[in-house]
């Protein structure tokens, strides 16, 4: 499954004729804290939106990103208890409208211990009862547990002894945190290094990067344009089945670069996409 981020401040119309138009199977959009947009998110108009996309033009899948001040992690045990309730208010507005998941980045600081961040999310959610999974997005901040692959893995782990948990998994970020995959046999060995982040993503955000690997500068390009390449993310998409939703969240917002980058997903997609048998095991 393809798809894009969409804006929710355009008009009702102009959000259907893009769904339309791009003929995607599926789609995120980014609670913000624009105006029309927080209108949307609590009025009919969303419903509509959401609704209209599945029944007439069969989008499959909708995701929701949180806002960028809604992330995991804190130095601070007040901070992140604040945060955790208000993940856990996105999780219900998810439930809500029968989404497929709450996106969040992982922007645990590496000195941390889990564990503590554990038992805090645990006390604020054991009895929260949710089919919306909690997609823990890899980061590509210096010093952070999402930038970390290890230091993820484990957080999932002890993660999904809680709710659900996925994994949002964005290869700029990833190759901005250093980590190589330029060709289909560097991809699989990744994969096989780090088996849980791999094993648990349900949604890739497949991105390309203004800035080199290992910047940790987070600079999204436009597929094919920036320092990643089409054959990199070939590669990536090579790991996974059609299981898996493909989401890409170009840099410049107007629809004929959403067609443009749409046309070169698919493509990807088609090209390098396994069958669920050959897929990670």
């Amino acid at each position: 499954m393809i798809g894009i981020q969409l804006v929710l401040s355009r008009e009702t119309d102009t959000l259907l004729k893009m769904v339309d138009v791009l003929q995607i199977d599926s789609f995120q959009f980014f609670l913000d804290g624009n105006s029309l947009s927080l209108q949307r998110q609590k009025g009919y108009e969303l419903r509509s939106v959401l609704t209209t996309s599945k029944k007439t033009f069969g989008v499959k899948k909708i995701f929701v990103h949180a806002p960028y001040n809604i992330y995991i992690g804190s130095k601070t045990r007040s901070k992140r208890i604040s945060l955790w309730k208000k993940i856990k208010e996105k999780l219900k507005f998810c439930e809500d409208l029968n989404l497929d998941g709450l996106i969040v980045h992982a922007y645990i600081p590496i000195k941390t211990d889990i564990n503590e961040i554990i038992d805090e999310a645990n006390d604020l959610l054991f009895d929260f009862v949710t089919k919306v999974p909690l997609l823990l997005e890899n980061v590509s901040v210096k010093d952070k547990i999402g930038s970390n692959m290890e230091k993820f893995e484990q957080f999932i782990k002890n993660m999904k002894t809680i709710i659900p948990v996925g994994v949002c998994l964005d290869t700029a970020h990833l190759f901005e945190a250093g980590y190589h995959f330029e060709t289909k046999p560097i991809a699989q060995e990744l994969s096989k290094k780090y088996p849980v982040v791999f094993k648990e993503t349900i949604l890739i955000h497949l991105n390309d990067s203004k800035t080199s690997c290992g910047s940790f500068i987070d600079q999204h390009e436009e597929l094919g344009k920036g320092a990643i390449g089409l054959g990199a993310l070939g590669a990536i998409v090579s790991l996974f089945s059609n299981e898996t939703t493909f989401i890409t969240e170009p840099p410049i917002d107007n629809l004929d670069n959403y067609i443009s980058n749409v046309d070169i997903l698919r493509g990807l997609v088609k090209a390098n996409i396994k069958t669920k048998a050959e897929s990670i095991d």
